[in-house]
């Protein structure tokens, strides 16, 4: 759903900073500086790769603090100087915090510091605060969701900027609802939301959030109260098609043996202790998707070797890193890898970016997702499954993007017998229910389903 619109209340100082701007917004990034321009508290859910940074730059009125990852606020840096050169930009980093100087225009900081620094940014003022990938304060319970609220009620402007509103399930929409202070407003209280859209419901342990219902409601409702923006990239942007299949790969007899134990030794612990299937981000399985990735690196490696004979370049994504490891080191002379203690992130893509030589960029889902684009490749293979599609999606689009002018292939090593099946299983879920939510798709047309839409190899 597109919602349109058109400046109607700029004032003066905003003329002149949009006549000063050295980028051109495309249509869709107008609308969008409209949107939040006008409604002033609102969630930008664009689609990754559309371009969400530019539009909240332009809507942003007044000293503006910039949230983030710690590993994007580089870009956000260079972003505000492209389009504000004459801004004076000051990036917090440690957690011993000091007085910001008043005659800021743009404070960057990263999430995990926010609570040092709070009282600072307090202090300082700021009108506008523009949340990336807010997503990531969704748990209420957490520190970090509880220093970003503190930020974000003291400003005016309060721009959430996420390509994945729901992660896991209609339960996360609660907390950036409630940053912008539209829950009791909109939809009654934190009960009346559970209980109408999460299926919520007191039982032997307190409130059980886990469901998703009457989404479709839940879609229209975000809409119709200008809570929300959302943009798919084919509704704007031309590009390429991309396609994904999942390949069935054959696993070494030997490699299966160890996997094996793994799988015993996990159905031994879950008999002893029942409680272990209850946690949600589902810990117990650390060791056999470790032991599973192990045992897809073989057929892993002779596939990029097939994929590399008629691609120019390939993004690889892989969860663990023993697993990026092992195949950086098959192809010593052509790798890239973007690791989470990499220091200059910017210089390994450009290596990858601009370099001939340099063929395969390594890294993992939840690294190399975000903040990154790899638009030399066209070919994306994904060794090792994540639990949530918005992050696999995510790591997928540092290649289908802006910039990207050839046909992207996305491919996903599936291995019989193994954690994989689980994995996509509820990776299809979540994807149901944030289509049906966000997107408004009764009957998502997911490829990574292995009922009946994956392309199986």
């Amino acid at each position: 759903m597109t919602i349109r619109g058109r400046i109607t209340r700029n004032a003066p100082a905003r003329q002149a900073q949009d006549e000063n701007s050295r980028q051109t917004p495309k249509p869709h990034q107008l609308e969008a500086q409209a949107f939040c321009w006008e409604n002033r508290r609102v969630i930008l859910a664009d689609d990754m790769g559309v371009g969400k940074t530019l539009p909240s730059i332009r809507a942003a009125e007044g000293r503006t603090i910039v949230l983030c990852p710690a590993t994007v606020k580089a870009n956000w840096r260079r972003e505000i100087l492209c389009e504000r050169p004459d801004a004076r930009i000051l990036t917090l980093s440690g957690r011993v915090p000091s007085s910001i100087e008043p005659d800021a225009d743009f404070v960057i900081i990263n999430y995990d510091i926010a609570g040092a620094w709070s009282q600072s940014i307090l202090d300082w003022e700021p009108e506008t605060v523009i949340a990336a990938e807010a997503h990531m304060c969704r748990n209420r319970r957490t520190a970090r969701f509880q220093a970003t609220l503190q930020i974000v009620w003291a400003c005016n402007r309060r721009y959430l900027l996420t390509g994945t509103p729901i992660v896991n399930r209609p339960l996360d929409l609660v907390a950036l609802i409630n940053m912008l202070g539209k829950l009791k407003s909109c939809f009654g209280s934190w009960r009346a939301f559970v209980e109408r859209y999460c299926e919520g419901y007191i039982g032997a342990y307190g409130w059980d959030t886990s469901g998703a219902s009457n989404l479709d409601e839940l879609h229209e409702k975000l809409y119709a109260e200008k809570i929300m923006l959302r943009r798919m990239k084919h509704e704007v942007l031309s590009l390429p098609q991309k396609a994904r299949t999942v390949s069935r790969i054959t696993i070494d007899p030997a490699d299966l043996t160890g996997y094996a134990k793994c799988e015993q030794a996990l159905a031994a612990e879950i008999a002893a202790n029942p409680s272990l299937l209850k946690d949600t981000s589902f810990q117990c399985l650390a060791g056999v998707r470790h032991a599973a990735g192990l045992c897809k690196i073989k057929p892993a490696i002779a596939r990029i070797e097939e994929i590399l004979t008629t691609n120019g370049k390939l993004a690889v994504f892989a969860h663990h890193r023993t697993v990026r490891e092992t195949i950086a080191a098959a192809f010593p002379l052509i790798s890239v890898v973007l690791n989470a203690e990499t220091k200059d992130r910017d210089a390994q893509v450009a290596l990858f970016q601009t370099s001939p030589e340099h063929r395969l960029f390594i890294t993992s889902p939840r690294i190399g997702g975000l903040g990154i684009t790899l638009t030399v490749a066209s070919a994306v293979l994904v060794i090792e499954f994540d639990f949530t599609s918005a992050v696999m999606v995510q790591a997928e689009d540092r290649v289908h993007r802006l910039g990207q002018s050839r046909h992207v292939t996305v491919e996903y090593l599936y291995a019989n017998a193994t954690v994989d099946g689980f994995m996509l299983a509820l990776i299809n879920r979540k994807q149901r229910i944030f289509d049906q939510a966000c997107d408004g798709l009764a009957d998502p047309d997911y490829l990574l389903r292995l009922s009946k839409k994956a392309v199986l190899k």
